[in-house]
């Protein structure tokens, strides 16, 4: 892992904390307010809302959105949790010793004896008011203060598995993909079993091609959450990347179930039923599609492959045409034989949709990929 805290001082740590209570706090505050404003009433905000209301000693406003969390989702653990500590006064149970075998131990014991902040004894939810605050600053790419704000809450949970997760996602956001893998391992080895850290391992580990180590969390994660549709998607897509198209499909097909406007499954999915020439359950599909602009295009490439005359050109529009001459549905195109894509380039050109010179390097590209 980089090691970020050798240039951190007791001093930088007290200030970013002040700053924090006197104006930062109330900047994520009004961050999550305009986005529920707009409708994205998500628990999982109206949760962090409610963490900043309370560390700020705002009980009413915690109180109000606590109600509608609840009226939301009365079952999640932590939303549990978070409505027994302030209607029952319930503290959740925190660690009270700093651990020994957290990497660069001297330096961060260290740093949590001088800064001159009382960790000891608080509340749950000081730890989970400063994992806020680090997401918002790493949203924000104020990526300082995202170290400063995950330094702290490990400061007051002393939780490593949670700790080397922030650590491990800042790695990656800044793009140190390998700290991350090593930052991202240690935070399962410490236990941690969060959906969201399993997930940003399985994608690096994707990113590593080490499509083994991804698949096998993608499963474990299934195991525990059947209907998460990025869980499905992932797991289709690796089945598909190994050739096992049977499988890729059977969870394809759950994620669209769970989520009908799931784009990057339905396109995939899409290439494995067009590939399989299977006309009457690929139209079967495609009727039912939810999504209109995909629905259009999937026709247009139906009936491209199948039909003896190929529809008008009603369905290619401005952005649907440069999305073909991108190389997007290049995975499509060259599926269909070659003398139909040849025709419908010359459409295009003879109808003044492509110029010569990029007629020409259609005509190349789909030649070079066996198309044409």
């Amino acid at each position: 892992m980089k090691n970020w805290f050798k240039n951190l001082s007791p001093r930088l740590l007290r200030n970013f904390f002040n700053e924090v209570n006197d104006f930062f706090a109330e900047e994520v505050i009004v961050y999550y307010n305009r986005l529920i404003k707009i409708g994205k009433v998500y628990p999982d905000y109206l949760y962090r809302l409610t963490i900043l209301y309370l560390y700020l000693g705002d009980k009413k406003k915690a109180e109000e959105t606590l109600d509608l969390l609840i009226s939301k989702n009365d079952r999640y653990q932590k939303y549990i949790q978070l409505r027994d500590f302030i209607k029952k006064g319930k503290n959740v149970e925190v660690l009270h010793d700093f651990p020994t075998d957290v990497v660069n131990y001297e330096l961060l014991k260290k740093l949590y004896d001088e800064c001159e902040i009382n960790f000891e004894n608080k509340p749950f939810y000081f730890a989970v008011f400063f994992e806020i605050v680090g997401v918002y600053a790493l949203n924000t790419l104020d990526y300082d203060n995202a170290l400063y704000a995950f330094l702290i809450s490990f400061f007051y949970s002393k939780d490593l598995g949670k700790f080397y997760y922030y650590i491990g996602y800042l790695h990656y956001i800044k793009g140190f993909i390998e700290s991350a893998f090593i930052s991202l391992k240690l935070s399962m080895e410490q236990g941690n079993e969060d959906v969201n850290m399993l997930l940003e391992f399985s994608h690096i580990s994707i990113e590593k091609n080490d499509m083994d180590t991804a698949l096998d969390v993608l499963l474990k994660i299934y195991k525990k959450h059947p209907t998460y549709p990025d869980v499905l998607y992932r797991i289709g897509n690796i089945y598909y990347l190994r050739n096992d198209i049977k499988k890729a499909k059977e969870f394809l097909i759950k994620a669209v179930k769970v989520n009908d406007r799931y784009e990057s499954a339905h396109m995939l999915l899409f290439a494995i039923l067009f590939e399989e020439e299977d006309f009457i359950h690929l139209k079967k599909y495609v009727d039912e599609l939810k999504i209109d602009d995909f629905k259009r295009k999937f026709i247009f490439f139906v009936s491209l492959k199948f039909n003896d005359k190929v529809q008008e050109l009603d369905y290619i529009d401005d952005e649907f045409l440069d999305e073909i001459v991108a190389g997007i549905w290049d995975h499509i195109l060259i599926k269909i034989p070659k003398e139909r894509v040849a025709y419908f380039l010359k459409r295009l050109f003879d109808e003044k949709l492509l110029d010569s010179i990029t007629y020409s390097s259609l005509l190349g590209r789909f030649k070079g990929n066996g198309s044409i």
